[in-house]
């Protein structure tokens, strides 16, 4: 009975025993494994030559784990036809289905496909390099991406080599030979024929590596002007992205009621004007939702059909005339007028914001104003002594009667009030505004910096902006004038940006794709700009 009481608890013992042994898992305790999986073979070798199979293999020293392929795995120059992937021991095998080309360099770069299957370590440098003949290129072009409008590094933006000799083209076809930016915004593309090339970087939202630029994708490109004759390698070649949109806006949608029309458009719109047959006398009309839409007010209440032309203009400059007919509903029992919009009024600065003595006022409306009576606009000094204004030169409508700003040289002691009585502005809607007052300190220079430099160029025309480092938003700028200060700065990190204004219009034009123009250039302080209270920060300079 002992012996098999003693057989039994063995046999329980050895198949606890084989149970543990069955059951693989990652080790516990112990340090921490920091060390990527390192390359020990590959089919081919490594920067082999004559190499005709096809079949590749990546073997490692130790067991990893494949994510992402299709994405991560870069293929220079494009293959023809497809490729399978299989995992095989502490490795990969890639069977493709077509020959590789006659006396081709090929690269594949894993990027971070392959890591380990513990602590998933990215291995690095997980790249093979073969020739299909006697002869392995060498050649390298190297550089770095950024957006062109805000300086920032790009990622994953891909730069592209077409043959000149080629009649491929970035719109309709595959690079060549491509390769994408790291997290810096930095790219290497090696292993390159020596040849003559078109060169491209684009921000390919869709990742097909062709440029769309006809499509709601509008990527972000730029190119250089002449083509790389790649002789040698060449480093430094950057690329500054931005958007080249030529497309014009377009009426996408008509929205008729009794008391306006409402057009809306494909995009967002900078301005419009509206034109109205001469009957119907002059058009009140308002940009709302961000741009996209323009609302017509029936302010003759007609309930014909009006010819209508629409001048619309995008945030890029390209611009549109469409000529539209458009006919208010009738109002009846069943179709009665809408309730009128709220009528809200805004101020900028808000009430109890601090002003400089440059005193800059407006006031801001949700719908037209058709009267006004600008002689109640008061303005009051220490908020007792009235200051006398001259409306027609210190107040002025935007293009909509939305929006009415002051501009007044103060000479006041602590600050100022602004007040407006109720029935000064009466809506298209004949509803009138709420009183409005307000009242400002002037700001302490003690309370703020100043940032004062000087750009070094050789361009006649330039624009110097003072942007939010955080939110590239232009806090301030001046134009054709190569020293600047910018004071009553609050405290923060800044940003110097230089715009190169070759036409002299004022502002940043951009590049045309299809005309092969570049852009207007920009330049960038070359640092962050950190701004404290009573700071005056002095030959913040740029050379261009």
């Amino acid at each position: 009975m002992r012996n098999h009481i003693v057989v039994t608890v063995l046999a329980v013992l050895v198949a606890l025993l084989l149970k543990a042994c069955a059951n693989v898992s990652s080790p516990t305790g112990g340090k921490k494994d920091e060390t990527p999986p390192q390359v020990v073979r590959t089919l081919p070798e490594d920067k082999s030559r004559n190499f005709k199979g096809q079949t590749l293999e990546m073997v490692f020293d130790e067991f990893i784990q494949v994510d992402n392929l299709k994405q991560e795995l870069l293929i220079t120059p494009d293959i023809e036809g497809n490729y399978e992937f299989k995992p095989i021991k502490n490795g990969l095998r890639l069977v493709f289905d077509k020959p590789f080309l006659p006396n081709t360099t090929y690269t594949f770069n894993f990027r971070a496909a392959i890591k380990d299957v513990t602590e998933k370590n990215v291995a690095e440098n997980a790249k093979l390099v073969f020739s299909t003949g006697a002869q392995l290129d060498t050649l390298a072009i190297s550089g770095r991406v950024t957006e062109l409008l805000g300086g920032k590094p790009l990622q994953n933006a891909v730069v592209s080599l077409y043959r000149t000799s080629d009649t491929l083209d970035i719109l309709k076809h595959k690079p060549f030979y491509f390769t994408k930016t790291d997290k810096e915004g930095n790219y290497l593309l090696e292993n390159v024929k020596q040849d003559a090339y078109r060169v491209y970087a684009l921000e390919d939202r869709n990742n097909n590596l062709r440029y769309d630029s006809q499509t709601a994708q509008n990527e972000q490109v730029a190119f250089r002007t002449e083509p790389l004759a790649l002789d040698s390698s060449y480093s430094k070649v950057n690329f500054a992205l931005s958007r080249m949109d030529a497309l014009a806006p377009k009426i996408s949608d008509r929205n008729p009621s009794t008391g306006f029309f409402e057009l809306g458009f494909d995009e967002g719109l900078q301005s419009v004007t509206v034109a109205l047959d001469n009957a119907a006398g002059n058009a009140v009309f308002n940009l709302i939702e961000k741009g996209k839409t323009v609302r017509i007010y029936n302010t003759a209440n007609r309930t014909d059909s009006i010819p209508v032309q629409v001048t619309a203009v995008d945030s890029m400059g390209n611009q549109s005339q469409q000529n539209v007919k458009i006919k208010f509903d009738e109002v009846t029992n069943k179709n009665r007028p809408p309730a009128k919009e709220k009528f809200d009024t805004k101020t900028d600065p808000a009430d109890g914001q601090k002003v400089l003595r440059d005193f800059v006022y407006e006031l801001q409306f949700n719908k037209p104003i058709v009267t006004a009576d600008l002689a109640k606009v008061q303005l009051l000094a220490d908020t007792v002594t009235a200051i006398p204004l001259d409306p027609a030169r210190e107040l002025v409508w935007n293009p909509y009667r939305t929006a009415l700003r002051l501009n007044k040289k103060l000479d006041v002691r602590k600050g100022v009030r602004v007040i407006i009585p109720k029935g000064t502005f009466f809506s298209v809607e004949g509803d009138t505004a709420s009183q409005v007052k307000t009242t400002h300190e002037l700001k302490d220079p003690e309370n703020y910096g100043s940032i004062a430099g000087r750009v070094n160029t050789n361009a006649p025309n330039v624009i110097i902006q003072l942007l939010n480092s955080g939110t590239s938003e232009v806090t301030a700028e001046v134009r054709n004038q190569y020293t600047y200060k910018f004071n009553y700065l609050d405290a923060g990190d800044y940003l110097i940006r230089v715009i190169v204004d070759d036409n002299n219009n004022g502002k940043w034009d951009q590049g045309n794709f299809a005309d092969h123009r570049q852009p207007e250039a920009i330049f960038f302080g070359p640092n962050v700009i950190k701004l404290k209270e009573n700071w005056e920060l002095t030959d913040q300079n740029i050379s261009l």
